[in-house]
């Protein structure tokens, strides 16, 4: 999901990683929130949960990777990733192997 905005590629960009079993609506007041803070926001879903089609990926690894595909594909630059408990493990995972386009990592009830 996003906000309904056009993406502006001179704004900070955040994603929002919900976490097992969830999807995007756990993050519906933050997303306003941030868009009112003149961010671009998505908060997705992962493929096999909330409103997103195809088979749920099976490893945080692929998880991460399908991120890195969203950021190529956007061209964002300057990224916030936060993420919600297992979605804390894929933000991990994505700066293990993706860092340079991220500037925040912010973690949310992860274990």
């Amino acid at each position: 999901m996003d906000t309904g905005e056009d993406f502006d590629s001179s704004k900070e960009t955040i994603i929002l990683l919900h976490g097992s079993g969830q999807s995007h609506v756990v993050w519906s007041l933050t997303t306003q929130y941030l868009t009112d803070q003149n961010k671009n926001v998505f908060a997705i879903d992962f493929p096999g949960h909330g409103n997103s089609e195809g088979e749920s990926l099976k490893s945080i690894e692929e998880m991460a990777e399908w991120i890195n595909k969203f950021v190529l594909e956007l061209g964002i630059e300057d990224l916030t990733l936060v993420g919600h408990s297992q979605g804390c493990l894929v933000a991990l995972e994505y700066v293990n192997k993706f860092s340079s386009k991220l500037k925040n990592l912010i973690f949310v009830a992860g274990s």
